[in-house]
């Protein structure tokens, strides 16, 4: 099961006025939702939905930010967003799910050319009953586990949910917060940019 939480598109919007020396940029995150056939026919069954579906932050003036200097130059913290993760299944199944799209050369999930996004686990609640959740894959590599109530997430993190693997469910609830950066230098723009980040979410088969 797949769910892709919006990744960095760039289309080109009409020419729009400078205020001063502030430059308008439209900047988006949008989710919507892909199911693909699993290699398990009771995973198949399950079902992913994310809401909301969307997470629009308007029209952003550079002269209405809070820049802080980083080692990248100086940045800004747009508003942290979060939307509900449900996972329903016909049995109780144990549940991996995978986290991936477009990284900076640390791990960290980008948000358009010159932007992050920190993402974040957690919440989670497996038929009824509050879960901690145990990070498998870091960046794509196997590590011992990390067991934990939230989990900070880069791409290719793989998260089984409970403390354990024999830890299985039918129905799972749970919080994906997003905390998009941007780069002072996003804002230099001649005509208004959109920025869009795809975060895809998979429910993973286990054989």
């Amino acid at each position: 099961m797949r769910h892709i939480l919006n990744k960095t598109t760039s289309t080109q919007c009409p020419r729009l006025p400078n205020v001063g020396y502030r430059l308008l940029m439209l900047v988006t995150m949008v989710c919507t939702i892909f199911v693909s056939q699993c290699a398990r026919a009771d995973i198949s069954d399950c079902t992913v939905t994310l809401s909301p579906t969307a997470h629009n932050y308007g029209e952003l003036l550079e002269g209405q930010q809070n820049f802080v200097s980083t080692a990248q130059g100086n940045a800004t913290g747009l508003s942290q967003r979060s939307s509900n993760l449900t996972v329903t299944c016909p049995q109780a199944e144990r549940m991996d799910l995978r986290f991936s799209g477009t990284s900076l050369a640390d791990g960290t999930f980008a948000f358009g050319g010159k932007g992050k996004l920190n993402v974040v686990l957690a919440s989670a609640v497996l038929d009824g009953n509050a879960v901690e959740l145990s990070k498998t894959k870091h960046k794509g590599v196997n590590i011992s586990p990390i067991v934990a109530d939230s989990q900070t997430l880069s791409a290719d993190d793989e998260i089984t949910i409970g403390s354990n693997s024999s830890v299985k469910g039918m129905n799972l609830n749970a919080v994906v917060t997003v905390n998009p950066y941007l780069l002072q230098s996003a804002f230099v723009v001649k005509d208004a940019s959109v920025q869009e980040e795809n975060l895809i979410i998979e429910l993973m088969a286990v054989n």
